[in-house]
């Protein structure tokens, strides 16, 4: 099973449409487990974010709703042109999502206090 999760990842400013999924493995294991959708930079945090589909855990958000356990490490397979090292995966840590609060509050982060 799979859980989507918010993830935070190294390598080169992602400015472009990612046009296919990228695979994420586990920090120390090279066989994939999961995959990476909707990957971006994100100028405020200064570094690479993405949505992406992690191994369910067990852990559930407050509403009993699936989340990643955040800190949980992965490294996630980058094409080469976004790659620190090309051929080399990039660090990927969860993280809790949304990546940052609205402007204006929205209902969940007003009911998530």
């Amino acid at each position: 099973k799979l859980q989507l999760g918010g993830l935070e990842l190294g390598g080169k400013p992602i400015e472009e449409y990612a046009p296919d999924f990228w695979l994420v493995s586990p920090e120390r294991s090279g066989d994939p487990v999961g995959f990476i959708t909707s990957p971006w930079y994100h100028p405020e945090k200064g570094q690479n974010i993405a949505m992406g589909y992690v191994p369910f855990d067990g852990t559930l958000n407050a509403n009993g709703f699936p989340k990643g356990k955040i800190g949980t490490k992965y490294k996630v397979h980058l094409p080469a042109k976004y790659s620190d090292k090309p051929g080399t995966p990039v660090d990927a840590v969860v993280v809790d999502i949304p990546f940052k609060e609205s402007f204006n509050a929205n209902t969940r982060e007003v009911v998530k206090g």
